[in-house]
């Protein structure tokens, strides 16, 4: 069951509203949701808003759904911000993908921005810019900005093709699909509401992690194309719901939906070929990390996280080829 919290402004900006002289009907701006998930994140989740707020041009709804984080970050967002968003507190943790679609069924915006807590815009004008860029590309289906992440020292761009796609012989589907660009970094994404919607929004069997690729490969069999603009800028944390995580979990999460992608796309034979030769792969770096660990000399420090990772890897494709159908392992 959720809750949804007292003071919703589901009719935009307040401080929008009065700077216009004006109400919703006649505001000429675009009306966006945008729609964040927030899990044991309040203190970020409290500059986003922020950010957001700050952006001038555009009509806002924000809608917050907390994913039962248990440590009073409801209590913070809501003294942060009592008027300025609608809150959703959830009483389990339902996963990304199934709490931005909670989120979806609330939101009146003309364009759904789904934005990581951890993410916030440089400019008070990226997102009036960000809509402008879909606007100028008719078949666009999805944009995203580039992404700057400072704590990584790197720069997110688009990603032009799928998990293990080189390997690829059986399957046909993702050939011939509009547009160069196959996925973006689900932190910042910008939907058309009916494009959101017809597709059904996100696939809900994603937990966290390889939803994004998913929802905007279902945009490109949908007929539209995945967008992207250097035009506009944002600043991303990254990984700010994991921090606490266990290094074990948290790249099982990582890999499971990593090859949850593959088996939902993919050909059932590349699927069995690509979990045999990367089950191998794992099975003999994990064997040689090992040996590594208790060389008097090692690096114990790295190396345990880097078996963690590749450990974690090794179980998913493991579990995933013993309840693969008439696979011997």
């Amino acid at each position: 069951m959720d809750k949804r919290m007292v003071n919703q402004a589901v009719k935009g900006c307040g401080r929008q509203k009065n700077e216009l002289g004006t109400n919703l009907k006649s505001n000429p701006h675009p009306y966006v949701t945008a729609i964040i998930i927030n899990y044991k994140t309040a203190d970020y989740a409290v500059h986003c808003v922020h950010s957001l707020l700050q952006q001038k041009a555009v009509r806002l709804q924000i809608i917050v759904v907390d994913n039962a984080s248990g440590d009073g970050g409801v209590h913070k967002l809501h003294s942060a911000y009592p008027t300025e968003i609608l809150l959703i507190e959830n009483f389990e943790n339902l996963g990304f993908a199934k709490a931005n679609n909670l989120a979806a069924k609330y939101a009146e915006g003309d364009y759904y921005l789904i934005i990581n807590p951890d993410l916030k815009f440089t400019k008070n004008d990226d997102l009036a810019n960000l809509v402008a860029e879909m606007n100028h590309l008719d078949q666009a289906g999805v944009i995203g900005p580039r992404i700057m992440e400072p704590r990584r020292n790197r720069k997110v761009g688009p990603k032009f093709s799928y998990s293990e796609q080189r390997y690829l012989k059986a399957t046909q589907s993702i050939h011939q699909l509009p547009g160069e660009i196959a996925w973006l970094l689900g932190a910042c994404l910008l939907f058309p509401a009916e494009v959101y919607r017809g597709i059904g929004g996100f696939d809900e069997d994603f937990f966290l992690y390889g939803e994004d690729a998913d929802i905007c490969l279902r945009v490109r069999k949908s007929g539209r194309i995945v967008a992207w603009t250097d035009q506009v800028t944002a600043e991303h944390w990254g990984g700010a719901s994991e921090t606490s995580a266990l290094s074990y979990d948290k790249w099982r999460r990582k890999k499971r939906g990593y090859y949850q992608f593959c088996l939902k796309h993919y050909d059932a034979s590349d699927v069995t070929h690509i979990l045999r030769r990367n089950a191998l792969r794992t099975r003999i770096k994990l064997f040689g990390l090992k040996g590594r660990y208790y060389l008097p000399w090692g690096k114990r420090t790295s190396l345990s996280s880097d078996i963690e990772r590749v450990r974690a890897e090794n179980d998913v494709l493991w579990e995933l080829l013993k309840s693969q159908p008439q696979t011997k392992v």
